[in-house]
């Protein structure tokens, strides 16, 4: 994440620590604001879905060699067993119900970046005004 930080920051032709809000007006916020952002543009995208790896820790389950397993899906034992601490056990309207907890918890994150911004914002105007 580190070398993708400094690259945007390189790249950026406003000051590092401004960002445009959706009104299109520069908002000033504190660096690790700025870095939080930032870290969401570069997230990885995954390979697999969820059903798809609970369907391969299914066949596992099963009785399939856990390397035949790997090998077709093209990864690695790691990971493989990374999903299983994650998702074994899971079926699939758990998987569904996980899905949507997450989605919600993202939701309730990025409700928590806007307020800050706004926050920031009204001191910012509070301070101009005094």
């Amino acid at each position: 994440m580190g070398k993708y930080f400094n690259q945007v920051m390189k790249k950026r032709k406003r000051p590092p620590n401004f960002i445009k809000a959706k009104n299109g007006k520069l908002l000033r916020v504190s660096p690790s604001i700025m870095k939080s952002v930032l870290e969401r543009k570069f997230v990885m995208k995954k390979r697999f879905t969820e059903e798809q790896i609970v369907y391969a820790l299914k066949k596992a389950e099963r009785g399939t060699p856990v390397a035949e397993v790997i090998r077709k899906m093209g990864i690695s034992g790691e990971t493989f067993y990374r999903w299983k601490r994650r998702y074994g056990g899971l079926g699939m309207s758990k998987l569904r119900r996980l899905k949507h907890l997450e989605e919600e918890n993202r939701n309730l994150k990025q409700m928590v970046v806007d307020l800050n911004l706004d926050r920031h914002m009204f001191r910012e105007l509070l301070s101009k005004k005094l």
